[in-house]
């Protein structure tokens, strides 16, 4: 996990789904390595594309995750894609 992956993690627990250009707006970060740490945080089921025209949410496992409650060495990457 990248430290910006909690950044997004983070971001996204606390606002609304949201767009990949607007996540990486908001936090200060270049559009192209958010998209990127978006396929990898979906891939680990971290968060999921909720739309067609990619809307980001954090899942379940992602709250987990931020909350401690959750060893980030027992993820593996999903081989399904979401969009």
């Amino acid at each position: 996990m990248h430290s910006a992956d909690h950044r997004i993690l983070d971001y996204l627990q606390r606002e609304r789904p949201d767009y990949a250009p607007l996540i990486a707006n908001r936090l200060g970060m270049h559009l192209k390595y958010v998209e990127q740490r978006l396929e990898v945080l979906c891939a680990y089921g971290l968060l999921e594309a909720i739309s067609d025209e990619v809307v980001y949410r954090i899942t379940d496992t992602g709250v987990a995750y931020l909350e401690g409650g959750l060893d980030p060495t027992t993820l593996t990457p999903s081989s399904k894609q979401e969009h």
